[in-house]
Parts: structure tokens; C-alpha cells; sequence
């Protein structure tokens, strides 16, 4: 497996990587969103990502138990919502 970091999408808290294996691409982000911030500042970057990776697979969760955590919280509930409203392949 191959791994790039995308450089111009990555920042002090968060991370874009593109990721290869045979035929297979797809990118995974790692963001972290300060807990004392209203979630919705960060969803600019999030929608730089999904245009970014538009047309292939991106891989994303937040705290919900769609994505088998013991509970689903505010800010969760808002950047899974979010994330379903702008990719129709979201994982969780």
C-alpha cells in the first residue's frame, strides 16, 4: 500500500492522506476539532476535502454510534449529518 500526504489540505490539526493498493485509491483524513469551538468554523475545511476527493473514496466518522461508539454527541450528530448531506458514500 502507497500513502501521500496531501500537503495544501493538511494542516496543524488535521491530516489528508491518499491511499493506493492495486487498483484501489481512496483517501482518509484525520482531523481534530477543539471541543470549545462551534463545530460549524470547521466545516469549511471539511467541504475543501470533499471537493478534493471528489469521485473517489473518502473515509470519515465522528463520535455516533453509527461508528460503534457507546453514544452519539451534539457535535457528532451535526458533522455525521453534514457528512451525509455532502457525500452519498458516507461511512459512518
Amino acid at each position: 500500500m502507497d500513502a501521500v500526504l496531501i500537503k495544501q489540505l493538511t494542516k496543524p490539526d488535521s491530516a489528508l492522506l491518499e491511499l493506493r493498493y492495486n487498483n484501489t485509491r481512496f483517501f482518509a483524513a484525520s482531523m481534530y476539532f477543539d471541543i470549545t469551538k462551534e463545530i460549524e468554523r470547521e466545516l469549511d475545511e471539511i467541504e475543501e476535502i470533499i471537493e478534493f476527493t471528489k469521485g473517489t473514496g473518502l473515509v470519515s466518522n465522528s463520535r455516533v454510534t453509527a461508528w460503534h461508539d457507546s453514544q452519539t454527541i451534539q457535535r457528532g450528530k451535526i458533522l455525521e449529518e453534514y457528512n451525509i448531506s455532502k457525500n452519498s458514500s458516507y461511512n459512518g
